[in-house]
């Protein structure tokens, strides 16, 4: 049986140097279609930045036709079967090579991610986001064409939020991912071995990674490349439609604390209309409005609260490996920054979605203070009930859950963090 798997690798790798020049040729073509349907078509200025990121791994759903489609969906294929194929043979190799728990450690904390990704990608292409992200793209377009300043104002601050976010998070993971690249390269100059030379990460092949040492390198490169850039890029995705969701809170709330404003401009454009109509007609609105709301995070939060659990479930342990990893080594060489870097990375990824799905749980029962701070009393009576109802229903939050157990809240966000002190102590024992 381990023949027979050992000759199917060795296949498989052969193939993968065989057809290396081929995909060369049509990543590069794919790249200029991309970056081409990039240039002509609508752009999303909340998500722009999320969709040059996606675009480039191939989930984000680009507006392409015939061939164009089948290469760009081509090209997603192969690097996601690839990446799942790679993560299958780190994680033989956790239990097959028989290294030092240090080395172990480290594979293990990388593998984890790695594996729980495979699923958040796989949810990136999913009907449910991409109907999230087609209804942004109607929305945004909305906002953008309205004279209302003020909208757009909350509307760009939430954009500039995303971006920072974003920004930080890849530019932080792209230092740490380039470590891991420069790493074995510097180690190898330094120390001029020819034998046991070293790898990005600690991997078994069916072949001699010495003597074939540039293609055993390239293999983990362009695993550890996508590794890194759906980690990276999927959640910068996902901080995207969090900070939108927020968005569309506040300026809900806006409209609330400025109805009497927004009914008059209303009055104004409807001639035929009574102020008692006018009124009831805008609160039956912005009803609408927060049910659309509502429905948008349902969604959300019924696509991810399975992939929320298991990230929830394994964080604690495969940051205290992190974090034993740092502990055990040495000195401030390249070896342990770029651990370190990688801690920052996955808390970084952590706290900024965890803070986002908390402030949609916060703005969404700040509603009923928004009604409250407006002049609700100078409506009619018809009016205000309904304005009531609203209120009623702001008391129960909405928010992305951990599966079927808990919120998406900072509290459990200090509880994964708790947990890893105690995995660390117990891993030391």
């Amino acid at each position: 049986m381990y023949i027979d798997s050992t000759y199917l690798l060795t296949a498989l790798y052969k193939s993968c140097h065989h057809s290396y020049f081929i995909v060369k040729k049509v990543t590069k073509i794919l790249i200029v279609l991309v970056l081409h349907e990039i240039g002509i078509m609508g752009d999303h200025i909340h998500m722009k930045f999320a969709k040059t990121l996606m675009t480039i791994l191939g989930i984000w759903p680009v507006k392409l036709t015939g061939w164009k489609m089948i290469l760009y969906n081509t090209y997603f294929y192969t690097s996601y079967v690839y990446y799942i194929l790679y993560d299958i043979s780190q994680g033989a190799m956790v239990f097959i090579e028989k290294g030092d728990f240090l080395e172990t450690a480290g594979n293990l904390g990388v593998l984890i991610v790695y594996v729980i990704n495979i699923y958040k990608v796989y949810l990136c292409r999913s009907v449910a986001i991409r109907d999230i992200i087609r209804e942004i793209e109607i929305k945004e377009s909305l906002i953008l064409k309205s004279n209302d300043e003020m909208i757009k104002k909350i509307y760009y601050s939430h954009v500039n939020s995303a971006l920072l976010s974003a920004r930080y998070y890849v530019c932080l993971g792209s230092v740490g991912i380039s470590l891991y690249f420069i790493s074995p390269i510097v180690n190898n100059l330094i120390e001029k071995t020819t034998e046991n030379k070293y790898l990005i990460f600690n991997s078994w092949f069916p072949f001699d990674s010495d003597k074939h040492y540039v293609y055993a390198y390239l293999i983990q490169f362009f695993g550890g490349f996508y590794g890194y850039a759906y980690i990276v890029y999927a959640g910068a995705f996902f901080f995207g439609i969090l900070t939108y969701c927020v968005g569309q809170i506040k300026i809900l709330q806006h409209t609330f604390r400025n109805i009497n404003k927004y009914i008059a401009q209303r009055a104004r454009k409807d001639d035929g209309l009574t102020q008692k109509q006018s009124q009831e007609m805008f609160v039956k609105l912005c009803i609408r409005e927060h049910q659309h709301i509502i429905r948008l995070v349902e969604r959300l939060d019924n696509c991810i609260k399975t992939f929320m659990l298991l990230e929830f479930l394994t964080s604690s342990f495969q940051l205290s490996l992190v974090v034993y990893q740092i502990l055990q080594s040495s000195g401030f060489g390249i070896e342990r920054v770029k651990v370190i870097d990688y801690l920052i990375t996955l808390c970084s990824q952590l706290f900024i979605f965890y803070w986002n799905a908390h402030t949609i749980i916060i703005e969404s029962t700040g509603l009923a203070q928004a009604i409250f701070e407006s002049d609700w009393y100078t409506l009619n009576k018809e009016a205000k009930e309904m304005l009531l109802f609203v209120m009623r229903r702001a008391q129960k939050p909405i928010g992305i859950s951990i599966g079927p157990i808990y919120k998406v809240k900072v509290d459990a966000l200090i509880g994964i963090f708790k947990a890893i002190y105690s995995y660390v102590a117990i891993i030391q024992k």
